[in-house]
Order: C-alpha cells, then structure tokens, then sequence
C-alpha cells in the first residue's frame, strides 16, 4: 500500500521503472511446487496446511499504476478450520504514523479462507473484505482483498506521498518453504541472508517477523519491510539481518522475488535464532 518517501531516491526509481513495466495485478500463478506438496489437487481439501502463514500483498497496478506496491501479510491459521487473526502492515519509513492492519478471518475445511480486515493508514481508516482459497498444486493461500474507502491519495507533509488501492491480491506460504526448489536461502557468519534471484527478478520484497508476536497477532511483529532494486550484473543478492538479532527471539526472514510486472517468480524464508 504504502510508498517510500521521497527521501529514499533508489526506491523511488525503482517504483517508476515498475509502473513503466505495466502490468494489471499480481494474477499469474507459479507451476506446482517439488517435495512435500501435492501434486494432486483433489488432495487440497484435507491438506490445506494450518499455523503461521507468512507473505505479501500486492496493489492491484491498473487501479494504482502511479505507485503499485507489496507489502507484508501474515496469518495465523487453525489446522483445519475455525477462526483466525493476522496483520497487514504497509509501514516504510519512521516518520509514518502506525499502520497496521488487523484481519479477522475464518477458515473451512478445505482451505476457504474469508474475513474482514480493517485499520488506519496516516490517520486515515482503511479496510474491507478479502476471500481466499488453499490451492494444492502451488502450496499457497491465494486471494483477492478491497478496500472499501476506495483509492486514496495520502500526503503527509515532509515524509510520504503516495496512493492507496481499491483493491489487490494476496499470497501466503508456510514458513522455511521455498518455491521453486532451486530457490533457497543461506545464511551465512553474521547473519547475512543470500540468495540466486530468477533471471527475470527486477526486485525483491524483503520481510522480518518476530515470531511469537506475530503468533499472538500482536501488532508489532513486523520488524522490517523493504523493496530492494535486483542488479542485472549480478545473479546472487544478499540481505543483511544481523540487526534484528536478538536473544531468545526468533525472526523470520522472507524473500520474494518478483518480475517488473509483479509476477511472483520465487519465495523462501529462514528463521535467524
């Protein structure tokens, strides 16, 4: 939802270079996934998978195309069915107010997922609907959301100006998944995540939770949430986590490679302890 301020030149770029891309919504779907997921999709419907599901949702570029952006998505899914809660985050900058937004949802049997969520972003309140469904050839929690407000324009004065969508898509994935299975992380001497982006990557959105919070919906779990610009030189990125270390604490690092028109190429996540 939100953008970066204008202060951070390299992020703006990259929003323009993403808008020039085009692109009508994150609607493309990765290929099944290797290993434990099934390949067979009659099979989703006793093994939609419950506990913390981490991701990201996207702004839907052709109803925001000035500043289309990802931002984090977390639930916290029973196993196989019954309520639920999670955050929305779309902070970037410290000079933004609090916003987070909390989901309240119920999950089928099945994998049905549905529910409301609702918060203020710069003192302005947004929220609305969001539906979603397991699918068992892709592993993931797929789904649409809105915004009931509507598309808004949000300035505030020496900071951020950016738009808010009317609506966009979601996806969630288990923790310490990987798709596709080329695509893992490592972590190396002081914490420093590494990675081989897909060839097509333009950019990567980069996540850290605290896991008990988030565990519990608390509406701090979201340390860190960044989109990092790929460079076509180089074929291996890296992200330094070693400040979100803490004793006792457990963060949970994800990746998401993503094309200039949204389309999610690869994710993985790792937990730093």
């Amino acid at each position: 939802m939100l953008k970066h301020a204008r202060a951070v030149v390299a992020a703006i770029i990259l929003s323009s270079i993403l808008s020039a891309c085009g692109g009508g919504g994150d609607v493309d779907r990765p290929p099944a996934l290797p290993g434990s997921i099934s390949s067979d999709p009659s099979a989703a419907a006793d093994d939609a998978p419950g506990g913390l599901m981490v991701g990201y949702y996207q702004e839907d570029a052709s109803n925001n195309p000035e500043d289309p952006t990802p931002g984090t998505f977390y639930m916290n899914l029973p196993v196989r069915s019954g309520d639920y809660g999670g955050q929305m985050y779309y902070t970037y900058v410290g000079c933004q107010s609090e916003n987070v937004g909390t989901i309240s949802g119920n999950k089928k049997v099945g994998g049905d997922i549905s529910g409301t969520w609702v918060g203020t972003v710069d003192g302005n309140p947004v929220g609305g609907p969001y539906d979603g469904q397991y699918n068992g050839l892709t592993g993931l929690y797929e789904g649409t959301y809105r915004n009931d407000g509507g598309k808004l324009h949000i300035q505030v004065e020496d900071c951020i100006d950016y738009h808010v969508a009317a609506n966009g898509t979601f996806k969630l994935f288990p923790v310490e998944v990987s798709w596709p299975a080329s695509f893992s992380l490592s972590k190396g001497d002081g914490d420093i995540v590494s990675w081989t982006h897909p060839g097509d990557a333009a950019y990567t959105f980069v996540t850290v939770i605290d896991r008990a919070v988030a565990l519990t919906n608390g509406t701090d779990a979201i340390l860190y949430q960044n989109t990092l610009p790929v460079d076509p030189e180089s074929a291996d990125d890296a992200f330094d986590a070693s400040g979100f270390r803490q004793a006792g604490r457990e963060r949970i690092v994800v990746i998401v490679s993503l094309s200039g028109d949204h389309r999610l190429l690869a994710y993985s996540s790792i937990v730093i302890k």
